[in-house]
């Protein structure tokens, strides 16, 4: 009975699990536990680690906006971003402000169509909800089982307990308790009991596919592989190198200049003169 009328659709409570580090309102995110239940959480931590560029897409922000995840961080900006242009603040979003606001909220028709505006022009500029993705996040995962609270023996006890004491401590009449009845604590009431599932954490991790060393390495495993080449050949190429060098320069310094020769007689003629002799002719009655 305590709740607003025609704007309460549910009894019950709403629960987030999160870091004390973290300012998350819990409309968005979160779950319900309604009343005449009992829950029992059980959690899982999970630790998610990523990599700046070039290898990933996270950035460490600044802040006030360091420990939010990129749908708050996208909310507290659009709460800035509305406050500055609007002079006045959306007090819906007033949960998700990393700052004190400094102007009033907004209440006149005037200042919600400025608000809508606001809010139409920070959906398309990108640079105002530049959020990416926190190098290091912290979550918790919930299983949630649920039973009747309280059963029918159990009410009866508690609001034997409830009537005992009241009338007891404070002096109020048994006659003024008659609201206390079975179904109060069913209709009023919730359990609540939250337990970690297992001494442990799971780590999620993103890790470079190929770093700098075992890139050089997969190159020098491949050359090995198809050009028979190694860090040894290598050292053997430079002493040829060397050697060869040393072998030419010697050949230089022990040719020296060349020597000059005379030329050779030209036997042609005396060949032709002796076989005609051979033949009985002389050397003038050939030239005849």
């Amino acid at each position: 009975n305590a709740y607003i009328p025609f704007l309460a659709t549910s009894a019950g409570i709403r629960v987030m699990l999160e870091t004390s580090t973290r300012k998350v309102p819990p409309v968005e995110q979160g779950f319900s536990l309604g009343t005449g239940q009992e829950s029992w959480i059980g959690l899982k931590k999970m630790v998610i680690s990523r990599l700046e560029p070039p290898y990933g897409d996270c950035s460490t922000r600044s802040a006030p906006y360091s420990n939010l995840s990129p749908v708050e961080c996208k909310i507290a900006s659009l709460f800035s971003y509305v406050e500055r242009l609007c002079t006045c603040y959306d007090p819906y979003f007033l949960a998700y402000a990393v700052t004190t606001p400094t102007t009033q909220a907004c209440t006149n028709t005037t200042q919600w169509s400025c608000v809508a505006s606001a809010t139409s022009a920070f959906l398309q500029d990108p640079s105002e909800r530049d959020c990416p993705n926190p190098c290091s996040e912290e979550n918790y995962l919930a299983t949630i089982s649920t039973a009747t609270y309280p059963p029918p023996s159990y009410s009866s006890y508690l609001r034997a307990q409830a009537v005992t004491s009241i009338s007891g401590n404070k002096g109020v009449p048994v006659s003024q308790l008659s609201y206390i009845d079975d179904t109060y604590y069913s209709q009023n009431f919730l359990a609540m009991n939250i337990y970690f599932e297992e001494l442990n954490y799971q780590l999620i991790e993103e890790q470079e596919a190929t770093s700098a060393v075992s890139l050089i390495g997969s190159l020098g495993g491949n050359a090995g592989l198809f050009l028979g080449f190694s860090l040894l050949t290598f050292v053997e190429f430079i002493e040829f190198m060397i050697v060869s060098g040393i072998w030419w320069r010697r050949r230089q310094i022990s040719v020296g200049p060349s020597k000059t020769h005379a030329p050779m007689p030209d036997t042609r003629n005396s060949f032709i003169s002796n076989f005609r002799i051979a033949e009985g002719t002389t050397p003038s009655q050939s030239a005849v």
